[in-house]
């Protein structure tokens, strides 16, 4: 979800007495500047945990919560200055499905109510759509999930979001075989869309699709070569084919890619027990107690059955 900003004026007009029409402008200004202000304190938010990928720290977290909550409050003024505006509600909602999308728990029935308040004030808006499908699919309110991003594919259709989250909604719905074209049209629109080629994937596991699964990887490895995430999805898609020496190659251009990283090497360590080489697999648990003790205790376990 990305931010929608108005035009902010930092220099207030002087306030004049009996002047009805500049007391709306100030209160226009006041209402931009708070949802700029909103805006600011949401991305930063969502860059905190975008930074710590899979490992927020306790100290992380406590940023990204007072982050989230001074964008609410930023928002929830620009709603008591001006109730008819759509804008603060599609932020307080976008704060919800943000911090969903990275498994940071938020009230499903909010951000379906924040979105649907922004729907009422401006109907023809794509994005608040996408907003409350993605909750609503959250919320196993399906078919008005699937509604919605059906109505903003129509308002939008050059918007590959629209047709993640109407795959995303299908998805939810148990409708698995009818989520993958939108989720294809969504990437054949934006080469480079990691979690659309991530829900795709778990698409194609529950339809028990591994060698699909295997393709879409090699593509997205192609459009993202330098996404680490990109290189580990496709390991475990070879892993799941069996095709280890592929997985250890894959694995280890994502420790390349980035350092230190626990869950690679704990797969990069499954793949070298699978081949029977237990010097290499023992290598990578020395290195995962160095980087994750319960890792490194699930690994040895794992490969001790």
């Amino acid at each position: 979800m990305t931010g929608q900003t108005g035009s902010v004026s930092t220099n207030m007009p002087p306030t004049t007495p009996n002047n009805p029409e500049n007391t709306v402008t100030q209160t226009n200004d006041r209402v931009d500047e708070e949802i700029e202000l909103g805006n600011m304190a949401r991305d930063l938010g969502n860059a905190k945990l975008d930074q710590a990928q899979d490992s927020p720290t306790d100290e992380i977290m406590a940023e990204v919560v007072a982050q989230y909550g001074s964008a609410r409050r930023h928002y929830d003024a620009a709603a008591k200055l001006d109730p008819s505006d759509y804008r603060p509600y599609f932020g307080l909602g976008a704060i919800y499905v943000d911090g969903l999308q990275r498994h940071f728990a938020y009230s499903h029935e909010e951000a379906v109510k924040n979105f649907q308040l922004a729907i009422e004030r401006n109907p023809t808006f794509a994005e608040s759509y996408v907003g409350f499908a993605y909750a609503a699919s959250q919320n196993k309110q399906y078919s008005e999930a699937i509604s919605a991003a059906l109505k903003a594919i129509q308002l939008k259709p050059n918007y590959p979001e629209s047709y993640y989250v109407l795959g995303y909604s299908y998805y939810m719905a148990d409708r698995t075989e009818e989520a993958i074209q939108p989720f294809r049209r969504a990437i054949s629109m934006k080469p480079t869309y990691d979690r659309a080629y991530r829900t795709l994937g778990s698409v194609f596991i529950t339809l028990k699709r591994p060698n699909d699964r295997l393709d879409l990887f090699k593509q997205w490895v192609a459009a993202s070569p330098q996404k680490p995430y990109a290189w580990l999805e496709l390991g475990s898609a070879y892993y799941m084919l069996s095709e280890y020496e592929q997985a250890i190659v894959a694995f280890k251009q994502a420790i390349k890619l980035r350092a230190n990283w626990p869950t690679a090497h704990y797969q990069l360590g499954l793949c070298y027990h699978r081949l029977g080489d237990q010097n290499a697999a023992m290598e990578q648990y020395r290195i995962l107690q160095k980087l994750d003790a319960q890792s490194a205790n699930a690994f040895l376990r794992l490969i001790n059955r």
